[in-house]
């Protein structure tokens, strides 16, 4: 089989297409994630936006709530759940799972949502359908804050408040 000059200027062609393809994909810079803007509560767009989970009572307080999870509930759930997000934000990356003190510390965020979210069901805030916008909510604020370098709550205090939290957990 003879290959002729048209074939063999398509083939390169496909070649030099192909090989600059491959080149400019590698060459790109990977994309960088969004950071989505926040307005002066600490809440970004999609979290102001949302309304009570379906799953809720048609509770006025329990509506009006979850329209402002920032200042809804007690000072004690407000804390825990702040301090959670204080945690999440110091360790989530510097947690060694190998190691047993690590993975306890790892479970401190964890204990202080939870005890949070409690405070705020048993405060006739929220139900467990609705905790989770009150703890990302307060995550937002405390993942800002601790970029700032300026926590509401100092994070050894927050840490001293999971150990509680836990230990109340049977941990």
């Amino acid at each position: 089989m003879q290959v002729k000059p048209a074939q063999l200027i398509g083939i390169g062609l496909v070649v030099v297409i192909g090989a600059a393809l491959a080149v400019t994909t590698l060459l790109q810079e990977p994309e960088q994630p969004k950071h989505a803007a926040v307005n002066e509560r600490g809440e970004t767009a999609a979290l102001a936006r949302l309304s009570p989970s379906p799953l809720a009572p048609a509770s006025g307080a329990i509506s009006g709530a979850a329209n402002d999870p920032l200042s809804a509930g007690s000072t004690e759930a407000r804390d825990d759940l702040y301090c959670q997000g204080l945690i999440f934000a110091a360790h989530i990356s510097a947690i060694d799972l190998a190691d047993p003190k690590e993975r306890r510390r790892g479970l401190l965020s964890p204990a202080l949502a939870s005890a949070g979210a409690d405070r705020l069901i048993k405060e006739g805030v929220a139900t467990r359908e609705t905790t989770a916008i009150f703890a990302r909510a307060h995550t937002d604020v405390a993942v800002q804050d601790y970029a700032k370098g300026k926590p509401r709550i100092p994070l050894a205090t927050c840490e001293a408040r999971a150990e509680t939290a836990l230990a109340a957990l049977g941990n």
